[in-house]
């Protein structure tokens, strides 16, 4: 596993800013507005947020079932491929991987997530807004959203192709023609795997790893959107649909988008 071990030991000692202490004026400075009545987060819902929610008092006083159905399927690595074991390990939990973008989780774990965060928003005091609803995007919004000030159907940026002119790649996207089957195969980046919710260059509109990287949960729960690490370049494209079916899986991430309400 590429640089795998080394990752690790470079990152043991050092620590994290964790999301602690969540208010509205954090979770403001992370949103993009996209018109007069929609924000988007800037970045991919990451490990580290995540876990915040998981430990939160809020999910805690659910029911058993309700609090199940917002865990984290780590198991889902193993399902991918045998060499990607390791991950089941560390992938959700270590301080390394804080700001890599959260996957395995079901589609009821995230919009229980955007309620949490509709929650933390109302209850925190200097909030911009009166009301702020939290929730996944509709396919509408989500293009939106990706598109920014182009109007183009391909990516965010000028053109046709994931990557620059002399082969920089814009996204974390897989290059290769045979069938993903894990880090056996060549990839368009330095990336093992995921990479982190902000790594890439954002679009022009400032949202980072809108396409590629994870492909993200649409409300509803019937599709995804923007390409992950583990689907090839026409996968990407902002018009293109990934089936989904509502359970955790390693491509499968989602960003919260928020709407103003009076």
């Amino acid at each position: 596993m590429k640089n795998f071990v080394l990752f690790l030991f470079c990152f043991q000692f050092y620590t994290f800013n964790l999301f602690s202490q969540l208010n509205a004026r954090k979770i403001e400075k992370d949103l993009v507005k996209i018109n007069d009545t929609l924000y988007a987060s800037k970045f991919e819902v990451s490990n580290g947020l995540y876990n915040e929610f998981l430990a939160s008092a809020w999910l805690k006083s659910k029911t058993p079932d309700t609090i199940l159905l917002a865990q984290i399927v780590a198991s889902k690595w193993i399902d991918l491929s045998a060499n990607m074991a390791p991950y089941t390990k560390v992938y959700h939990s270590h301080l390394a991987f804080n700001n890599y973008p959260v996957v395995n989780i079901h589609y009821q774990g995230a919009i229980l997530f955007c309620q949490w965060l509709s929650d933390v928003y109302s209850s925190s005091s200097r909030k911009q807004h009166q009301k702020l609803v939290f929730n996944l995007p509709t396919e509408e919004q989500w293009e939106l959203a990706a598109k920014g000030k182009t109007t183009s159907t391909f990516f965010p940026w000028k053109g046709e192709l994931p990557y620059e002119t002399l082969g920089k790649p814009l996204c974390n996207y897989n290059d290769s023609k045979e069938h993903p089957g894990g880090i056996s195969h060549r990839y368009s980046d330095s990336a093992d795997i995921l990479a982190e919710v902000d790594f890439y260059p954002p679009s022009k509109n400032g949202l980072y790893n809108v396409i590629g990287n994870v492909s993200e949960m649409i409300l509803g729960g019937e599709i995804a959107k923007g390409g992950s690490w583990l689907d090839t370049a026409q996968d990407l494209y902002i018009s293109s649909k990934q089936p989904y079916n509502k359970v955790p899986s390693v491509k499968v991430g989602f960003r919260y988008f928020a709407t103003i309400k009076n």
